[in-house]
């Protein structure tokens, strides 16, 4: 086990993205990830992610009552 967790650790990668679609609308983004090398190596990542504000973001659009401020929709700009 502890010879395993040494090899993943030895071969740890950061990549990053960028979504076609910036909105953060709270829908669910299905990610994949395809790794062609030699070896046939296998990348543990997560299925997806949902489209919602992190932490800073949501402090900007909290109001003085710590409510969040309806940001406008589609349809009204």
């Amino acid at each position: 086990m502890a010879v395993e967790i040494a090899r993943d650790i030895r071969s740890q990668y950061l990549i990053t993205y960028s979504p076609r679609v910036q909105e953060l609308d709270g829908s669910y983004r299905q990610i994949k990830l395809a790794v062609t090398a030699p070896g046939n190596p296998v990348a543990r990542t997560r299925n997806g992610y949902y489209a919602v504000p992190d932490g800073s973001e949501l402090k900007q659009l909290r109001g003085a009552e710590g409510n969040l401020i309806p940001t406008p929709s589609k349809e009204n700009k």
